[in-house]
């Protein structure tokens, strides 16, 4: 397990949730894919708004696991 910055370290450094090393890698990738910018800026409102955006990147992650869970539990189901 890992702690990820989940909001970036520039951006919102003390929120941070663990992760594995696998879905930490997958985050990062996710959130370039999706245009969150982790690059400090002295915009402040900027900064949140890619806290935000990297934010939610996380609730996706967790919303597709979910998916993935309750699809599997029904494949098991006659």
């Amino acid at each position: 397990m890992e702690q990820n910055h989940s909001g970036g370290w520039n951006h919102l450094p003390w929120f941070t949730y663990p992760f594995c090393k696998k879905d930490h890698a997958e985050f990062h990738v996710m959130c370039r894919r999706a245009g969150v910018d982790f690059r400090y800026t002295k915009n402040k409102s900027i900064r949140l708004l890619q806290a935000l955006k990297a934010m939610l990147v996380g609730i996706w992650m967790v919303v597709d696991m979910l998916e993935k869970h309750l699809k599997s539990q029904s494949e098991d189901q006659p």
